[in-house]
């Protein structure tokens, strides 16, 4: 990217004048004369006139504008959908009801696990920062692998992980969580949750009997903004 942005950076500034004269210097040395002397091209890079040093400075500032405008406009881009999937979370966390064997005190916090890479930033911790559901605090964290998950009530799979969608599965067998993939195919037909990105908008899609499976109840609230669709066949 950066070539481009930088041809581009130079197309904005002044063209040289044809016919320009080479810039001329004195003579340094002792005697009293007063004639000048062209520059001469000592070969490449030789050339360091302050109108040349000028023009680099200004390209390079140009250049390194252009690329701070264009970089964070991408990162924006891709951040909106992860914030927005963040808030999702939270507010699932409010519609769901776990049994109270799934944890460890009236107090204990609500684990909300993210799994693979972790493509919120930021933005799912400081959407649950100081928030509570029924008493409980939310706190979040990050599984590299399956065999990593110990406690866990919500478990973020990201697009990364979605080909090891069995073993997900077989590793949390039994235990209430709520399961939500990052995409909707086939390999993601056993998810309790399913999101899906629809006229870039996103929506999701509940599977009943994997919740009841898990042994959850998903609020009537939560299940009427959804799309109830039957699970899809696994491959």
């Amino acid at each position: 990217m950066t070539q481009p942005v930088l041809k581009l950076a130079q197309s904005l500034l002044p063209p040289r004048r044809r016919g320009t004269a080479p810039l001329a210097r004195r003579c340094s040395c002792s005697c009293s004369c007063s004639s000048s002397k062209p520059i001469e091209n000592r070969g490449r890079g030789a050339n360091h006139s302050p109108h040349a040093k000028r023009f680099w400075q200004h390209a390079l500032f140009l250049a390194s504008l252009l690329v701070a405008l264009i970089v964070p406009q991408a990162k924006a881009q891709v951040s909106r959908e992860y914030q927005l999937k963040a808030v999702f979370l939270y507010n699932f966390a409010q519609f769901t009801q776990w049994p109270t064997n799934a944890f460890a005190g009236p107090s204990a916090p609500i684990v909300i696990g993210v799994l693979g890479p972790n493509p919120f930033g930021p933005s799912l911790e400081d959407t649950v920062r100081g928030e509570t559901v029924d008493g409980r605090p939310l706190v979040v964290e990050f599984y590299r692998r399956a065999e990593e998950i110990k406690t866990c009530h919500i478990l973020f799979i990201g697009q990364s992980e979605i080909r090891h969608m069995d073993e997900i599965l077989k590793s949390i067998k039994g235990k209430p969580v709520l399961t939500v993939a990052d995409v909707d195919n086939s390999l993601t037909a056993r998810a309790i949750i399913r999101f899906v990105m629809e006229n870039n908008k996103i929506h999701f899609r509940i599977n009943q009997d994997a919740a009841r499976a898990a042994n959850l109840v998903l609020s009537s609230r939560l299940l009427r903004v959804a799309d109830v669709a039957p699970p899809r066949k696994a491959p």
